[in-house]
């Protein structure tokens, strides 16, 4: 299906489309002992599929076999695993993540990687709540190593004899494509088990657990109590953003708002201030002045060690200063029940740094993948793309540029460069993980949704504008993508036609405009 739909004879392998037992007397002797099915069904072509712990629906399914069973851990603890198994197979398995906190099985993206041919994996990371900020499961010692690594790794061993049963082979070739919660345990799963997978496309990772969860909450801490003068509100936030934008944007040599170098704005603040001590939504006095430097500031230690990473500018400010009259619940959530085990309310006017401190220490539920060196992948020929919005309001932009470098100093002393495997993409103007009103941002990857559509870049079916493709030629042709090129479709409707598209560089470089319309690719180059 694969070569067949998108015509890449480097990615043609052969599709194996005989008649195949999908049923619990064929799978018993491939599943742990201890484990149960939840179900073992025929999904006819056309179909929509989905089970008890999905967040949404697979529709359109190809013709196939959908498998989940049930894994009791620890602690009186479990986690369900789920396969999608179509029939015409491109020999190739594909896992896929999760988001924030939650719980549930991601049929929607299994739907989308059915469509590639791919026998297509996931898990429900060991509770059942969909919920992304909902950390209660968390009381729950084995859910919380279920969802830090352990329900991951199982699911990907259980998914690998699944799919070696179901089509009487093993695969040619293993990949890996999430984002945010799902492109950390992409990193951690390739760290925990460098076999694993020959590739991962990664998007936004939210590997920093330690820190991320109460950066969060901290972010959001110095612009309370509301009544306060130093508040910002919400539609103050958003005319700052005005005026950043329209202080960076012609910074980077083109008009098209756009903040395509947000490290390279020289933005300055103070033409926001008011005059006088008034106060209105169309400046901000000193104190609000204040708010404004903390959150576009590094959190830090005391002798200046980093925390967290500040967003980028041009990242929608409503996430950090805003009206919300508490701090963010992700971190209260991750305070409480990761860390303290307790329903008990957080009191954040005891917060300070001594929290991270015993946050780094605790590593709850060991999901950090911060095992930086990952020469072990590298030498058996793994392969990563990891991309990240550089407008990214829910993960900074900038906690992926650290976690590269951290590889990068790595790695280096075995002689590795990291082009040679590993090429991080920014993509300016991007949210998280998907979505801008003005810049391209399409590639196909995870947690990347467009309307009526099924898989793939419409219009663009190759690997110079379909990361995963890109990967995919990466691995098993040897050809590294000097760049990728992303796609702003009108209304984010293919049907609609294309609005922009801007090649991706990989880091540090970075497009550049050098002539013609600003929509058209080929007015960039990397430089």
């Amino acid at each position: 299906m694969l070569s067949q739909t998108l015509g890449l004879a480097v990615l043609a392998l052969p599709l194996l489309a005989e008649a195949k037992d999908c049923s619990q007397a064929a799978f018993q002797k491939i599943i742990p002992s201890n484990s149960t099915f939840n179900y073992v069904t025929k999904v006819a072509a056309g179909g929509t599929f989905t089970d008890a712990f999905a967040n949404a629906n697979a529709t359109g399914l190809p013709e196939g076999c959908a498998v989940s069973v049930r894994v009791p851990t620890s602690g009186n603890s479990s986690y369900n695993m789920a396969i999608y198994l179509p029939n015409d197979w491109n020999s190739r398995i594909i896992t896929t993540g999760n988001g924030g906190y939650g719980g549930f099985t991601n049929w929607q993206d299994l739907g989308v990687y059915s469509h590639y041919g791919f026998s297509a994996i996931t898990t429900d990371t060991g509770h059942d709540n969909p919920n992304p900020l909902d950390s209660t499961f968390a009381l729950n010692k084995g859910s919380l190593e279920n969802w830090g690594w352990r329900a991951m790794h199982g699911s990907v061993l259980i998914g690998k004899a699944l799919s070696a049963e179901y089509y009487g082979q093993t695969h040619k070739y293993s990949y890996y494509s999430g984002c945010s919660t799902g492109g950390r345990q992409g990193l951690k799963e390739m760290q925990v088990s460098p076999e694993a997978f020959d590739g991962l496309f990664v998007g936004a990772p939210a590997w920093w657990i330690p820190h991320l969860g109460i950066y969060t909450s901290q972010a959001t801490l110095g612009n309370l109590p509301q009544n306060s003068s130093h508040h910002i509100s919400a539609a103050l936030a958003t005319f700052i953003n005005d005026e950043i934008l329209k202080q960076c944007d012609p910074q980077d040599g083109v008009t098209d708002k756009v903040i395509m170098n947000p490290e390279g704005c020289v933005f300055n603040p103070l033409t926001l201030l008011c005059e006088g001590a008034s106060n209105s939504s169309a400046c901000i006095t000193r104190p609000q002045l204040d708010t404004l430097y903390k959150a576009l500031h590094d959190w830090t230690y005391f002798d200046g060690t980093l925390i967290f990473p500040a967003p980028s500018l041009g990242t929608p400010l409503v996430a950090y200063i805003g009206d919300s009259p508490i701090p963010n619940p992700m971190g209260t959530g991750m305070i409480e029940h990761l860390l303290l085990n307790t329903t008990e309310p957080y009191d954040w006017s005891t917060f300070n740094e001594s929290v991270v401190r015993l946050s780094e220490a605790i590593d709850p539920g060991n999901a950090s993948p911060d095992d930086y060196d990952i020469s072990a992948f590298e030498k058996r020929g793994g392969k990563v793309i990891h991309w990240h919005g550089m407008a990214d309001p829910v993960i900074p932009f900038r906690s992926s540029t650290y976690f590269y470098s951290q590889v990068a100093s790595s790695v280096a002393p075995h002689g590795i460069e990291m082009d040679d495997f590993y090429r991080f993409f920014p993509i300016a103007g991007m949210s998280h993980c998907s979505g801008s009103e003005e810049a391209p941002w399409f590639i196909g990857g995870a947690s990347q949704p467009l309307t009526n559509v099924s898989h793939g870049v419409p219009g663009f079916e190759d690997a110079q504008h379909n990361g995963l493709l890109a990967l995919m030629r990466w691995v098993e042709n040897g050809t590294a993508p000097e760049k990728l090129v992303a796609t702003k479709y009108n209304d984010d409707d293919p049907k609609k036609g294309v609005y922009r598209q801007r090649p991706l560089c990989p880091y540090p470089s970075e497009p550049v405009y050098t002539h013609g319309k600003i929509g058209f690719a080929s007015s960039w180059k990397c430089s």
